[in-house]
């Protein structure tokens, strides 16, 4: 239907040729358009990201309150906090320069805007960095699940 308005809107009856014509390559051409925009990767990260809020394992606690968890006895929690500082350091070593300032950031409670400004970077420069980071620590919290 778009192929067909365009055709509609762009004709020009002073040239040699039928409509019929001009209107079949114009729909071609916006059907090659859709199908080439469909099968683009440029959405991927976008479409397969998780949020921070989003639940880690079956006791719905969320990946950010996984990490950042201090409600347990101090014996427990001073053996969470080597795991959690092992976790961490192996998170580091997985990530960018960029990708470190933007999650030391956004975990001292920086938004996107903010962090941008920072950084001197885009809105969607920091969305894009963070939802890498989050794919990175979800392998990482996978890999380190298989192995205990």
């Amino acid at each position: 239907m778009i192929g067909l308005s365009e055709a509609i809107k762009g004709f020009n009856d002073q040239k040699e040729a039928k409509f019929s014509t001009f209107a079949n390559l114009c729909i071609e051409r916006q059907i090659f358009t859709a199908l080439k925009k469909a099968s683009r990767k440029k959405h991927d990260v976008l479409n397969s990201s998780l949020s921070l809020d989003s639940t880690y394992n079956d006791d719905n606690t969320s990946l950010i309150d996984f990490i950042l968890d201090t409600s347990k006895e101090p014996a427990i929690y001073i053996e969470d906090e080597e795991t959690r500082e092992n976790l961490y350091n192996e998170i580091i070593k997985t990530l960018t320069d960029l990708e470190k300032d933007v999650l030391i950031l956004k975990i001292n409670n920086f938004n996107y805007k903010e962090i941008g400004e920072l950084l001197n970077k885009s809105y969607k420069s920091i969305d894009s960095t963070l939802q890498r980071i989050k794919t990175k620590v979800l392998k990482i919290l996978e890999k380190q699940n298989k192995s205990v």
